[in-house]
């Protein structure tokens, strides 16, 4: 049986109880109608949160890791219009079952003023690394802004 942990107090759980911890979590419905939940401050898709979580409890980083972090479908300099642009016509090129297609970017543009996308809010993320760059006294953390 698979465990992962994903409980604040360590314990591993399995597959079922993971599910069952995920559907407590926040939700809501990304702009192509399929769903997100909210956990530690992020909207995951439904289809990654679990690999999420798994990977937030049992990465070890190490001394010569480089780590690029950036929105998916995003680039690392992008401005977030142009996320939202590029991520809207990768979307609606998809064809999945049970998704409602795209007819308009507005209902994205509303959840991405809201903070509500997958991997967002863009703004939550830029803003932290933004920060930890400033903090970090051991060159660790480079923040590149245009």
């Amino acid at each position: 049986m698979e465990t992962t942990t994903i409980s604040t107090n360590g314990e591993n759980l399995p597959g079922d109880e993971i599910q069952g911890l995920v559907a407590c979590f926040p939700g809501d419905k990304n702009w192509d109608g399929t769903p997100l939940y909210f956990y530690n401050g992020v909207w995951y898709p439904a289809v990654g949160i679990r690999g999420a979580i798994s990977f937030q409890q049992h990465f070890i980083a190490r001394d010569d890791d480089i780590i690029i972090a950036s929105m998916p479908k995003s680039g690392t300099t992008w401005n977030p219009l142009d996320q939202l642009v590029s991520a809207f016509h990768f979307v609606r090129k998809l064809k999945r079952e049970n998704v409602k297609p795209l007819s308009s970017i507005d209902e994205g543009f509303d959840n991405v003023c809201r903070g509500i996308q997958s991997f967002g809010p863009i703004w939550d993320s830029v803003l932290g690394y933004w920060k930890a760059s400033l903090e970090d006294r051991q060159g660790a953390v480079l923040n590149m802004k245009t």
